[in-house]
């Protein structure tokens, strides 16, 4: 690492080139399911901040030897800007926003849109190529899942609604990650996977490597639903399923949902949908560090990781002492400044189908 002791932060061009090293302190976020964002500030004096270099379409690189990399890319969405203090603020948006950048084609055959039709893997990667037709998006495909038999309309739509569809079909996903090509070029892997992340076994423990966060520490939300109906679509016809969960209807009381043009099979589609959302969401927000006594603690909050979190500060409810449970990270805030990582952590529902 030429700048810092634990990270590197660099710029490369549209097409994937290397341009230079940025000594710059950096900011970034990234969350299950959406787009991250990232912000580095650098002196307005500075040889390196030049149109050539901090321009729009550009590509970011954040390496850390433990949290892992970050990407993205320097976008108009959410500005350049530079303060009365001679420092220019620089924003970027994580690279999976490629997709959002990119439409598909229109096939039109007898006066139809033409729709394509393969396993979810299959497709995506055929989203991928469309992607990149026009002008290389630099996405490459990485671990993707075969999936299901589905079906997918074009008609112009953008490709990250295609990756969302896929996604919603075949139950898994998608997240993109940074790479290089043989020659050195950056690319971006594009994953699609029942989960991201792995088990990891590591215990967040309070006092030791995580502190506890000003303002909501925990938070129960999302709708529940513990009866729900479906119906699907299929080649022979229609199949419909129903599924409830007794215990959840006892505790909470009876919240219905349903699907009319529900994917797969039912079954598993209602069986799978009350397991996920039969209780609340359950949350936490915790403060991962580094200290002499723990000094890998990054190297273990990988995004999607499930870990055990044990917290002794009391419990939600008055008569629970403190937290003692398993949880998965759904979101992480780094800050090189502070070295710290804020995550977002949702408790592990057990009984869920994967």
């Amino acid at each position: 690492m030429p700048f810092y002791r634990d990270y590197r932060a660099s710029i490369w061009d549209k097409k994937g080139d290397f341009i230079t090293f940025l000594p710059c302190a950096f900011f970034f976020n990234s969350a299950l399911g959406e787009i991250g964002q990232a912000e580095f500030t650098i002196d307005i004096n500075n040889p390196l901040n030049t149109r050539d270099v901090i321009a729009t379409g550009n590509y970011v690189l954040f390496e850390h030897e433990r949290l892992g990399d970050w990407a993205g890319i320097i976008a108009p969405n959410n500005g350049l800007s530079w303060t009365g203090d001679g420092v220019r603020v620089v924003r970027a948006l994580e690279v999976a926003h490629q997709f959002n950048r990119r439409r598909s084609p229109l096939y039109v055959v007898d006066n139809k849109p033409l729709a394509i039709v393969g396993n979810t893997g299959s497709l995506l990667r055929q989203v991928i190529k469309y992607a990149n037709i026009k002008q290389d998006a630099l996405l490459r495909p990485g671990n993707i899942l075969p999936g299901e038999t589905a079906l997918i309309h074009l008609k112009y739509e953008m490709t990250n609604e295609l990756v969302h569809a896929l996604e919603r079909k075949s139950q898994c996903e998608s997240w993109v990650t940074a790479d290089k090509d043989e020659t050195g070029r950056l690319i971006f892997r594009v994953h699609l996977a029942r989960r991201r992340g792995v088990s990891t076994g590591y215990t967040l423990r309070e006092g030791i490597n995580i502190e506890l966060e000003r303002g909501d520490i925990y938070r129960e939300d999302n709708p529940i639903i513990n009866d729900f109906a479906a119906i699907v679509q299929t080649e022979t016809g229609y199949q419909h399923a129903q599924y409830e969960d007794r215990r959840s209807i006892y505790e909470n009381g009876l919240w219905q949902g349903s699907a009319q043009d529900g994917e797969g099979d039912p079954k598993f589609l209602v069986r799978n949908t009350v397991a996920l959302n039969r209780d609340p969401d359950r949350t936490y927000k915790v403060t991962a560090i580094e200290t002499p006594e723990t000094p890998d603690t990054f190297a273990h909050i990988g995004l999607g990781d499930v870990v055990n979190l044990c917290m002794y500060n009391g419990g939600a409810y008055y008569n629970e002492a403190g937290v003692d449970t398993t949880v998965r990270i759904v979101s992480r805030e780094y800050s090189s400044v502070e070295n710290k990582v804020i995550l977002t952590v949702e408790e592990e529902e057990e009984n869920a189908i994967r």
